[in-house]
């Protein structure tokens, strides 16, 4: 991992991470079947119910930007920043009763089957597992933040850390990227039993 200088994909972090919790908590060994069954599990996470509100108010508010400025380059570019691969989170994605469905997914990520339709609301992933292999690291890990500005287009200095916004329900994720200088809103969701 990187805090040791040693970089793992998140897809292998995750499965030690179950089987020592498993381990640890409940004193199980689980099998490879077992594993791998918990490990699909992770594909069907769905969304919090305020996502689908927040995404909705993000279209409005790109839309009319655009509209003002006249420009087909939106000056709102949401990003899904993660920490997964690009397998989990395209796993992920293609089995959420939201993202998944097909007018959903085609309208923020893109079509590539359509040439001349509207563009996506989010631009291209950028996935920690993207990174040069020399300086990998998982967020919070400064490197995670530049990797985000390079991609971005964005300088990786003080004005252009803030010129970006964070949105997380991860406070670790706020965290960091607060310390590097990019603007921060933390979104607390509860587990309402």
């Amino acid at each position: 991992m990187c805090c040791v200088g040693k970089y793992e994909s998140f897809s292998a972090v995750t499965r030690l991470a179950l089987i020592h919790a498993a381990r640890e908590t409940a004193r199980l060994t689980l099998t490879d079947d077992q594993i791998a069954s918990l490990l699909k599990a992770y594909d069907h996470l769905d969304p919090f119910p305020d996502v689908q509100g927040g995404i909705e108010y993000l279209r409005s508010l790109q839309e009319q930007q655009q509209q003002q400025r006249q420009q087909d380059k939106p000056i709102l570019r949401p990003v899904l920043f993660s920490n997964c691969t690009t397998a989990m989170v395209d796993a992920s994605l293609a089995q959420s009763a939201y993202f998944g469905r097909e007018d959903v997914h085609g309208a923020l990520f893109g079509d590539s089957t359509k040439e001349n339709g509207p563009q996506p609301l989010f631009s291209p992933h950028v996935l920690v597992d993207t990174m040069s292999p020399d300086s990998r690291a998982f967020k919070p890990h400064p490197n995670t933040y530049r990797h985000l500005a390079e991609r971005m287009g964005v300088d990786q200095d003080a004005s252009g850390y803030a010129r970006m916004w964070l949105v997380s329900s991860n406070p670790f994720d706020v965290v960091g990227a607060k310390d590097v200088g990019v603007r921060t809103c933390w979104i607390e969701h509860r587990h309402e039993e």
